[in-house]
């Protein structure tokens, strides 16, 4: 260190001066000529020697002796700078200590500080040859413990005039880590710190032994910068600190209220974790805990707040916060920690489905999350409910799901009849790909017989596309889901007729697998399908079934069936063989003209169909060969009549074809 004064020249050129600490020279800065300085040994050598000591009292909280040694200077010289100073700084430090000056005379010695401040700067405002003789000899040979307490004391006292001057003088004497009283170092550190002095503040904080290490603590964390090293500051002084668990408070202001980087904050944490201090889990989440840490520091992090013991709800916060927010480098890091700790850890679904969900982890990384949470012991049902959540609520790519799918699904043998179903019957996140999904679902070991409902739950509101919609079909029938016969004639009475062509198909389908439709099948398609249409393929496989037709269905078939002489008429005859009765003979209702009429079913065709003459011709020939007459008697409207009475008293109302089977039937005859 070197500092230039103009108080002494050089006597070379008249040149100023610097002081070279090192080599104890004083070196011209225009000639570069270097003078020796030494301590004057003379007359004067005992008073500097008194002075000094009364400087060095004072410093370390000694203030009788202070005045002792003081009083003798000023016996021996008062005039003497040494004296002065020595007087200010007695003093100044009388001032500053705790019970050194009564209340009542503040006021009186901080007035007289300043007469004996101006009494130094009357001998010279700068550094008097003879000041700076006296720093030579109170620095003496320059070892640590021959000057350092009475130059803190000198440069406390001046900083506290505002003498800068003479301040920075004495500061390139100071050597602060040979300071052993802690009052003078609590001092000095809050010097530092207001003054931005950041070596000289290392200096003392790295002096723990003569520290009041709590104190420091404070100080250090709330005004020392965020520079390097300020966490290996505080760890040394968090462990002589001798804190508690009621120190909690502190820190806890610190980290929720500094701008110290992130690295600073989890250095402090992890000192004062290991140091017994609890800080609360809400701080650690917010303030020290980050999703953009360092692996191996929030691995620390983790393993100390382990170490604590955390209770249930601070543990349940710390995974939250791991899975769902935390890088995956970070979380997995954590996790090991935990999982080497041997505390036992239960990861709640939601977490597990959050980090499922989130689009800043790669498939990997959710492989191997889920695998960490598995290896704390999930248990069958939260493994059901976080494949349920991901099969049919993640919004993954394809692409994603699909290399995540296989590793969750390889932890578990099966899946609830729910989860399967929720996928099938209402995702369409995979598109194109879901049959691969349905493919790794059919490999589990599902209950069958819990399924039963499923295929036609599918087939009636599959949400994909056409071709998944098809192709997943064709997968659960090859993997032995079926449909009993009163599911399939119920699918089939819902079938809309833009969609029985695909009815046709899936009931031949199912007939082929094995399923067998009821005997009253066809008669259950007639009656539902009402006055028609009817399809000819459904009712071409519906027939090969039929054991028995009801007159109802029988009625529809003849009534509204297609408009086709020899497909009507086989297909009635068929009917009318399964009904157990001639063809025609079966009751019927039928509306005629406004009125109501019960009659059999020869009547009611020849009144109001709509088929072309050659087929109404064929099909009431056919019933007429089997011995059906048009004679019996009808209601109508509840009224009891004739058939050929109605006839004639309606015949301007008829219909041509109606009045062409009538004259064919010989009903306008006279003795019909």
């Amino acid at each position: 260190m070197a500092s230039s004064y103009n108080s002494i020249r050089c006597d070379c050129c008249a040149g100023t001066l610097e002081y070279i600490k090192e080599k104890k020279v004083w070196r011209c800065l225009y000639c570069g000529n270097e003078m020796l300085r030494e301590s004057l040994q003379g007359p004067d050598t005992p008073l500097k020697n008194v002075a000094r000591q009364a400087i060095r009292n004072a410093a370390v909280g000694n203030l009788s002796e202070a005045l002792n040694n003081l009083s003798e200077c000023e016996k021996k010289d008062g005039r003497y700078v040494g004296t002065l100073i020595a007087r200010l700084c007695v003093h100044m430090f009388t001032l500053i200590t705790p019970g050194g000056c009564p209340d009542g005379a503040r006021n009186s010695l901080t007035s007289q500080l300043k007469r004996e401040y101006a009494a130094i700067l009357e001998v010279d405002e700068a550094i008097s040859p003879e000041e700076e003789d006296l720093y030579d000899f109170m620095d003496g040979d320059g070892s640590l413990e021959s000057s350092s307490e009475p130059f803190a004391a000198l440069l406390l006292t001046f900083d506290a005039m505002g003498d800068t001057v003479h301040r920075d003088f004495v500061a390139q004497f100071l050597k602060v880590e040979a300071i052993y009283h802690r009052t003078l170092n609590a001092h000095l550190l809050r010097y530092a710190l207001y003054n931005g002095q950041l070596d000289m503040a290392r200096g003392i904080l790295g002096n723990t032994d003569n520290l009041d290490c709590k104190d420091a603590l404070l100080q250090m964390l709330s005004q020392f910068p965020d520079a390097a090293g300020k966490g290996a500051l505080a760890r040394a002084l968090i462990q002589r600190a001798g804190l508690t668990g009621d120190d909690h408070i502190l820190l806890e202001d610190y980290l929720s209220r500094t701008g110290d980087s992130l690295s600073t904050r989890q250095e402090v944490y992890c000192a004062a974790a290991r140091a017994g201090v609890p800080v609360s889990m809400e701080v650690i989440s917010r303030f020290v805990l980050d999703e953009g840490g360092e692996p191996a520091k929030a691995a620390e992090i983790v393993a100390a707040l382990c170490a604590q013991k955390p209770t249930d709800v601070e543990l349940y916060c710390l995974i939250e916060q791991i899975f769902c927010r935390h890088s995956a480098p970070l979380a997995r890091a954590e996790l090991e920690v935990i999982a080497a700790s041997g505390i036992f850890v239960s990861v709640p679904v939601p977490c597990l489905c959050t980090m499922l969900d989130r689009s800043d982890l790669a498939g990997a990384d959710k492989i191997a999350l889920f695998a960490a949470a598995d290896g704390f012991g999930l248990d069958q049902r939260a493994k059901d409910a976080v494949l349920s959540h991901y099969l049919s609520e993640n919004r993954d790519e394809p692409a994603v799901r699909l290399e995540v799918l296989p590793a969750l699904l390889d932890r578990v043998k099966t899946l609830s009849t729910g989860a399967v179903e929720q996928y099938l019957l209402t995702c369409t996140t995979d598109g194109d790909q879901k049959p691969q999904v349905v493919a790794l679902l059919l490999g589990l070991e599902l209950n069958l017989s819990f399924f039963r409902p499923l295929l036609g739950k599918y087939y009636r509101g599959a949400p994909d596309a056409p071709p998944v919609r098809e192709a997943v079909l064709s997968q659960l029938r090859e993997a032995g889901f079926q449909m009993d016969g009163a599911s399939l004639m119920d699918l089939i009475g819902e079938a809309a007729p833009e969609e029985m062509e695909r009815t046709v198909s899936f009931v031949q389908q199912m007939a082929q697998s094995g399923v067998r439709l009821p005997g009253d099948a066809l008669s259950r398609y007639l009656e539902g399908a009402g006055q028609g249409p009817f399809h000819p393929q459904m009712l071409a496989l519906l027939s090969q079934s039929a054991t028995m037709i009801s007159p109802q269905a029988l009625a529809n078939y003849v009534l509204f069936g297609p408009d086709d002489p020899e497909a009507k008429v086989n297909g009635a005859r068929f009917l009318a063989q399964c009904s157990g009765q001639p063809l025609g003979a079966t009751p019927c209702r039928v509306l005629h003209l406004g009125n109501q009429i019960q009659c059999n079913l020869f009547q009611g065709y020849v009144l109001t169909t709509q088929d072309s003459g050659a087929t109404a011709q064929q099909m009431t020939d056919a019933m007429a060969a089997g011995h059906v007459s048009l004679k019996p008697a009808i209601a109508v409207n509840g009224v009891s009549m004739s058939f050929k009475s109605y006839i004639q008293h309606n015949r301007a109302a008829l219909n041509p074809v109606t009045e062409a089977l009538c004259d064919a039937h010989g009903v306008f005859r006279l003795f019909f």
